[in-house]
């Protein structure tokens, strides 16, 4: 998201703009207006905006209480969705490709 909001302030896109192609483009999985009004400051400021290295899945998104239910949708239906599983089961599209890829699915 980053990459693609640097590429629009480079263009010379306004914030809003930015924010609109990325919801446009990315649907509910975009940044908040929040988040990209702080990247393209600091896009602006000359500032790095790439992540940290990840460390990893949060621990809360591989504990049995939300793998059991992942386990189960995937043994009715494997070849569904990661967003239909995460809206079925109530967590965040990404918990839901952190734990499918720990399940090997």
């Amino acid at each position: 998201m980053r990459t693609f909001i640097k590429f629009h302030i480079l263009l010379g896109k306004r914030t809003l703009k930015c924010y609109k192609s990325l919801k446009e483009c990315s649907g509910t999985l975009a940044a908040s207006y929040e988040t990209v009004c702080r990247w393209v400051n600091s896009i602006k400021n000359g500032e790095e905006t790439d992540s940290a290295p990840y460390s990893g899945a949060p621990t809360s998104a591989m504990d049995e209480c939300h793998m059991e239910p992942v386990k189960s949708v995937l043994e009715h239906a494997c070849s569904t969705s990661c967003l239909a599983i995460a809206t079925e089961v109530s967590i965040s599209p990404a918990s839901c490709h952190i734990l499918t890829n720990s399940l090997g699915k």
